[in-house]
């Protein structure tokens, strides 16, 4: 398999964070778990609370990690998907609540029910060293498992309309746990601080006075994009170089569009900058499944979210708030407005 590139990459001062962590000069201290499929890492200054804040914080994390999994016995998720028995926990709610807002305000580019058509292509686990592209037939009885009218919110509990229904909060989830991360460092004193759970991002306050730096890097290639400030911001990317197979020369990513139940194809990648993580991580997913234009006509409904766009061509699309706080380098990609 090809070799995959992520797009975000934390940064401090010329995007060298890493290599200034390892250092030990530059005041951080840093944690890591490995927890929902990805690492989680926290970065805060050097401090009497830092250790204990950070264990508390991936603590929090890992405590969501069992609530959202779809695949863990005794997840309310899990009990849901397999056995119809309706979600109550109000954690969750709230989650699937800002996730069907999304689903409603992007035609259903963005759909927690989408679990079915991930099964089908193979997306969970590892994925077969002959991947296989489903049939037609295949795809249109998946496609009549997902959708409006699957799954409903009645009485603050989300219940089954079809026993068939199946939910996936993976791409809304880790979103919801750097939210819930940052909620629990600030809950321990901490007033600067990242973040960083497999490319979802929040920044708090800032680093020797100055904002955290996040460097997109170019999904095809070597070096970054450019490079932003941020400060009580989160950045969520979606985009093809995650989990991807290539087959007869075409390449099928592990985002599928729930409207034709393919792989989307119109861009590489999606990053969506926002006051929140939850609402980040689920937007950039709609976002990369309906392509520049109509992604950046849904931020719309969405006030204090920007975007950075890279289509399948390579050309490089911003928000128009987001020109004030990006710049880009020498070998930033083409433009496209």
């Amino acid at each position: 398999m090809a070799k995959t590139f992520k797009c975000i990459t934390i940064t401090i001062l010329f995007l060298v964070l890493p290599i200034l962590v390892s250092a030990g000069d530059d005041g951080l201290v840093k944690k890591t778990r490995y927890l929902m499929d990805t690492y989680c890492s926290i970065y805060t200054p050097k401090s009497e609370d830092a250790d204990k804040a950070m264990d508390k914080a991936l603590d929090s994390v890992e405590a969501l990690n069992n609530k959202f999994s779809a695949f863990l016995s005794g997840s309310q998720v899990y009990e849901f998907n397999t056995k119809g028995t309706p979600i109550t926990d109000p954690e969750i709610m709230k989650v699937i609540k800002i996730a069907l807002d999304v689903t409603a305000k992007s035609g259903g580019a963005f759909d927690i029910t989408v679990k079915p058509l991930i099964t089908l292509w193979g997306f969970y686990g590892e994925l077969p060293k002959d991947p296989k592209v489903p049939g037609k037939d295949a795809l249109s009885a998946a496609l009549k498992l997902i959708g409006p009218g699957t799954v409903a919110v009645q009485d603050g509990k989300l219940v089954k309309l079809r026993k068939t229904a199946q939910i996936d909060l993976g791409a809304v989830a880790k979103g919801y746990a750097v939210d819930r991360a940052m909620r629990s460092l600030k809950e321990s004193g901490i007033k600067s601080a990242l973040v960083d759970l497999g490319g979802d991002i929040y920044a708090l306050g800032t680093y020797k006075g100055k904002p955290w730096k996040a460097g997109i890097k170019n999904p095809r290639g070597e070096g970054a994009l450019g490079v932003m400030d941020l400060t009580e911001l989160s950045i969520s990317t979606s985009g093809d170089y995650e989990r991807y197979f290539v087959k007869d020369g075409r390449r099928y990513c592990h985002i599928i569009d729930p409207r034709t139940g393919y792989p989307a194809t119109e861009l590489m990648c999606a990053a969506i900058i926002a006051p929140d993580a939850t609402l980040a991580d689920a937007l950039s997913t709609a976002v990369f499944v309906l392509g520049r234009e109509k992604g950046l006509e849904l931020l719309k409904a969405y006030p204090q979210t920007e975007a950075i766009i890279i289509d399948a061509q390579g050309g490089v699309s911003l928000s128009e708030g987001l020109k004030k706080i990006f710049s880009k380098t020498k070998k930033g990609g083409k433009d496209e407005e």
